[in-house]
């Protein structure tokens, strides 16, 4: 649930910077909504955790704490790659190539071995 709540949080950032056709129900109104009512269910299920596990105070605790300590475990990673690898940490959001460029591979590929 905390990664939906980044991703709904992210959808009127991202539309923020960029030009597009879309209306404010659905780059606005709506992933804020859903943020909102992410934010409720986590703090719902994390003040409820002891009723979902019947688990010690400890072991609570731990499950709670490892979701934000992984997210920060990535974040740190991705800031390594950054600085040491830019070439890899530059493809993560890169875009896949054209289709027609990888059916023109393909079909070149299919050729060949006739």
């Amino acid at each position: 649930m905390a990664l939906m709540l980044l991703a709904a949080i992210a959808v009127p950032v991202y539309f923020r910077g960029v030009a597009h056709a879309e209306g404010p129900w659905r780059t606005v109104i709506a992933p804020f909504t859903a943020a909102a009512l992410l934010a409720v269910a986590i703090f719902l299920v994390v003040s409820k955790v002891g009723l979902f596990t019947m688990a010690s105070a400890t072991v609570n605790t731990v499950l709670i704490a490892l979701v934000p300590a992984v997210f920060l475990a990535g974040l740190a990673l991705a800031q390594r790659l950054k600085t040491r690898r830019p070439e890899v940490y530059a493809r993560f959001a890169a875009e896949p190539a054209p289709a027609e460029h990888v059916e023109h591979v393909e079909h070149e590929e299919g050729e060949e071995s006739q």
